[in-house]
């Protein structure tokens, strides 16, 4: 994500190295920092460059947000979270989630109302209108027995 500025500039992770680029990074562990220093580290740039940022920040609001008022000028962050700031995006990677529920709790109601709405045309146009690929919401992709 970059502000209106740097859009030009930071077309992907290979630009990171760019002079006087300030990167809001994450904390250590968070899935976007692990997703940085991978990319980083795809593109042979020195891992400091994602494990001392300009800055560090707690969330990929806080990352938007620090961009937005130019504390930051690029950081790991969803696209949702570039759109509420009206910043740029550049995609670095997909991710698949899943929700897992126990067996016995298919049965239950709030369950099955859950799973009716991420199966709804609604659902999936509103996930669509933030660029998520909502096409296998609510589909049962797997069952795995407990050990």
């Amino acid at each position: 994500m970059t502000d209106r500025e740097d859009a030009g500039r930071v077309r992907g992770a290979a630009d990171l190295d760019l002079p006087g680029l300030r990167l809001a990074g994450r904390e250590a562990g968070a899935g976007a920092q692990r997703l940085l220093e991978r990319e980083v580290r795809g593109h042979g740039l020195p891992i400091e460059l994602a494990r001392k940022p300009h800055l560090r920040v707690a969330g990929h609001l806080d990352v938007a947000r620090a961009v937005a008022m130019g504390a930051a000028d690029t950081g790991v962050a969803t696209r949702d979270a570039a759109m509420a700031f009206g910043l740029g995006f550049v995609p670095l990677a997909e991710e698949r989630y899943d929700l897992a529920v126990p067996r016995e709790g298919l049965d239950d109601g709030r369950v099955q109302r859950l799973l009716d709405v991420l199966v709804s045309g609604e659902f999936r146009r509103e996930l669509s209108a933030l660029a998520y690929d909502a096409r296998q919401a609510g589909e049962r992709v797997a069952e795995v027995r407990a050990a």
